[in-house]
């Protein structure tokens, strides 16, 4: 995974800002023609202050050029870079990044990678203990081995954890008794062939189980929900109501947003999606096909 990230990340440094600032809203109107009316963007293929905060500012450039509301969030801890050791990386990102993009106000959470082949909770826990609490903490953990990270979000109090394709016994009982929500991304499962994270069981568990797309070059390049919701559905063990959920009300609450988005109640957000078929169950079964027939985004239709 982490020769993608490099390599994604050369990528990324040639390109122009006007170029990836077309291909980003390009990509997110797809997105959005396939039902999505939120979007959280992350950092993470910068590996230095200055590529990181550019593209934190190209967020918050596409999202001036969106319909919609666009969430950033800061990973800049998902690959080492090839010039700097961990630990100089760590202090790099503790010492220079966050403070210059807390001060921009560049960032509505942050997120780390914690694995054998990215970061460690003992390089992390210095970092993210001082952090604001109103600065959401997620984290990427349990994708490919136990390190730590759900022991870790649970002493930082972060909101959520991603992935968690392997899990043990005594990690659900943690997530259901800190009442942490699980974003899972099938997609990511998929493309990489690897186990998928044991839904039905968090969900048995009591856990809120969130679905997201993962939507990046390396390891998910799937853009749009319905075919999240149809992996989870087939291959996850997840009923065609919990899909809906996941990616609705429990992806709100992920993100901070549950106080006005996420479900239909008075003096919420008018961001709706009208299906062609009055069946959830139909958007799982009918895999790869976009049920979306009409949208409706701040109580206007769209497009105009």
């Amino acid at each position: 995974m982490g020769w993608q990230i490099v390599r994604s990340s050369r990528q990324w440094a040639e390109a122009a800002d006007s170029d990836t600032l077309a291909f980003v809203q390009s990509e997110c109107q797809e997105a959005i023609r396939w039902g999505t009316t939120v979007i959280e963007m992350k950092s993470g293929y910068g590996l230095s202050v200055e590529q990181e905060l550019r593209a934190l500012r190209l967020i918050r450039k596409v999202s001036d050029r969106l319909p919609i509301r666009v969430m950033a969030t800061g990973l800049f801890f998902h690959a080492l870079p090839h010039d700097q050791s961990a630990e100089d990386w760590v202090n790099t990102v503790r010492t220079r990044l966050l403070p210059l993009a807390l001060r921009e106000g560049l960032i509505d959470a942050v997120d780390a990678f914690i694995e054998r082949t990215a970061f460690s909770v003992d390089q992390l826990e210095p970092v993210f203990r001082p952090l604001p609490a109103t600065l959401p903490i997620r984290l990427h953990t349990n994708q490919l081995s136990r390190q730590g990270g759900i022991e870790l979000a649970v002493r930082l109090k972060a909101r959520a954890v991603d992935h968690l394709e392997y899990l043990e016994p005594d990690e659900f009982a943690l997530l259901t008794q800190h009442r942490m929500a699980a974003v899972l991304m099938p997609g990511a499962a998929f493309y990489t062939s690897h186990q998928y994270a044991p839904a039905r069981r968090l969900i048995d568990h009591g856990v809120r189980v969130a679905l997201a797309t993962d939507f990046n070059p390396g390891t998910s390049p799937i853009g749009n929900l319905p075919t999240v919701m149809g992996l989870a559905v087939n291959l996850m063990d997840m009923s065609p109501d919990e899909a809906l959920a996941a990616v609705t009300l429990h992806a709100a609450y992920v993100l901070g947003i549950s106080s006005d988005a996420g479900s239909l109640r008075p003096g919420y957000s008018a961001d709706l999606v009208v299906l062609d078929t009055d069946r959830i169950a139909m958007i799982p079964y009918r895999l790869g096909h976009n049920p979306v027939h009409q949208i409706i985004l701040h109580g206007q239709w769209w497009p105009a």
